[in-house]
């Protein structure tokens, strides 16, 4: 091996050595686990507003998270968005020390390739060791674009703000508990009334009303017909007491998932409510057409 080869291989070889942390993919990978600590302590963040609202159901009372902390379940819940936080600590931190080795690792590489590559415009065709230089020159140029690659690898500043950001967050939570326990409240009454038994309940009440309505018109069509006015205008009257019930029913719920549109396009039962609260809408409309056809036909 020429005096040369044997120099650039060495340095090579400490390069590798060096930074044999440094491999392609790693930087994708410490930033994946960024992202999945992110989005732990955000749940931790959920978690804790979940807390605050059972502790204020409770009776605990204040304005600052000092004062919520003496509920067991509040502090426990800071206890784990805290640790959640410390792991993105330290995931970024992981990330950063290997960019920091990737960007080192680099410009030591790039250095050798550029040495190489002048050593191979001032060697001569004949020179014995150029095809062996040339050989190493190219792994070399291989494992520089690995370097590079590495090191250009960037998270979101987002991540290090929120990193830094846990007790005013928590804070912020504290100071948004009044609204937070309306919002709680009203989800989980939303959540109540979509429940597949209260809402099968719901929707058995207006086809059960149907019916009944469809059997009051038609009974009053028939005491029409006979000429007995009073008798089909009391049976027109019972139909509207029915689809007045009916129709609160279904209005309550076509008003419901307008209003809660965003639960229930991410609710897994998406496909039953609607098609539950269109029945229901349906129910309404035929009942207002069988009652309509009756009083008409009362008028004469």
């Amino acid at each position: 091996m020429g005096k040369e080869l044997a120099k650039f291989d060495t340095e090579f070889k400490r390069i590798k050595s060096r930074y044999s942390v440094v491999t392609a993919g790693k930087a994708d990978a410490l930033a994946n686990q960024v992202r999945q600590t992110s989005f732990t302590v955000t749940a931790g963040g959920d978690e804790l507003k979940s807390r605050l609202v059972t502790a204020r159901k409770k009776g605990v009372k204040g304005k600052t998270t000092a004062d919520f902390k003496k509920d067991a379940g509040f502090a426990e819940g800071v206890k784990l968005m805290t640790t959640a936080n410390t792991v993105l600590e330290t995931r970024l931190q992981e990330f950063e020390d290997y960019v920091g080795k990737a960007i080192e690792a680099h410009m030591a590489m790039y250095t050798l390739a550029r040495s190489i590559e002048k050593d191979i415009k001032n060697r001569s065709l004949l020179s014995e060791s150029k095809k062996d230089i040339q050989t190493l020159q190219d792994t070399v140029e291989a494992d520089r674009k690995v370097y590079e690659t590495e090191s250009k690898r960037t998270v979101g500043d987002g991540y290090r703000v929120k990193a830094k950001s846990l007790q005013a967050d928590i804070d912020d939570i504290v100071k948004g508990a009044p609204d937070l326990l309306e919002d709680y409240v009203a989800t989980d009454e939303l959540e109540a009334k979509l429940k597949d038994r209260v809402l099968n309940s719901r929707l058995s009440k207006c086809q059960t009303g149907h019916k009944e309505v469809v059997a009051l018109c038609a009974s009053g069509h028939k005491k029409a017909k006979a000429g007995d006015k009073p008798g089909a205008t009391a049976e027109l009257k019972n139909a509207l007491l029915r689809t007045q019930e009916v129709a609160a029913l279904a209005t309550e719920y076509q008003s419901l998932v307008t209003k809660s549109k965003d639960h229930v396009d991410n609710s897994v039962d998406k496909k039953s409510i609607l098609e539950s609260v269109d029945k229901m809408v349906q129910s309404k409309t035929r009942c207002e057409k069988e009652t309509r056809e009756l009083a008409a036909a009362i008028k004469g």
